[in-house]
């Protein structure tokens, strides 16, 4: 709520104020927790995927239309993971235009992208496109997803292996 007041607009009304929160705890799945202290180094509060859930909602509260994220599943379990992942697709399917970075999802969250950028070592990007048709573009290319390999763990060690052989190529 401290969040909403002070960033959403003054002109606001308090009661639509307590709206946006109370759908934001709703949708992060943090009802268990309204109300708790969030924590410090010397005093224990909330969960780590509490505080991380926590945190994104600080963010949605403002009503964004383009929420960034770094690393938002970061340290959490797969459970914790799934239940950000899924609110941040209801969001998306408000037509909040979400961008983030994720480092070796699962498959159940690779599963929930629309659109995947793969990039390489250095940045080059290796794959901009739809995330359903990204094991098809690299079928195409002769590289197959064997059976029972998450695609981008699979696609992430092809490109290390492709820049570790590149290296040792210019040597």
């Amino acid at each position: 709520m401290v969040s909403a007041k002070c960033r959403l607009s003054a002109d606001l009304p308090e009661p639509d104020k307590v709206l946006v929160v109370e759908r934001v705890i709703e949708s992060l799945g943090l009802q268990q927790v309204r109300g708790s202290l969030v924590g410090t180094v010397e005093k224990r509060g909330i969960s780590g995927g509490q505080r991380k859930r926590v945190n994104v909602g600080l963010e949605m509260v403002m009503e964004p239309s383009l929420l960034i994220l770094d690393e938002p599943t970061s340290g959490l379990d797969s459970a914790s993971s799934q239940l950000l992942l899924r609110a941040l697709r209801r969001e998306a399917l408000e037509g909040v235009n979400i961008c983030m970075v994720v480092h070796q999802p699962s498959y159940a969250l690779f599963k929930m992208f629309d659109d995947l950028v793969l990039l390489a070592k250095g940045g080059l990007t290796v794959y901009h496109g739809s995330a359903k048709k990204v094991e098809e573009y690299f079928a195409g290319l002769g590289i197959e997803v064997p059976d029972r390999v998450n695609p981008p763990d699979h696609f992430i060690d092809i490109l290390e292996g492709m820049v570790a052989t590149r290296k040792k190529l210019r040597s």
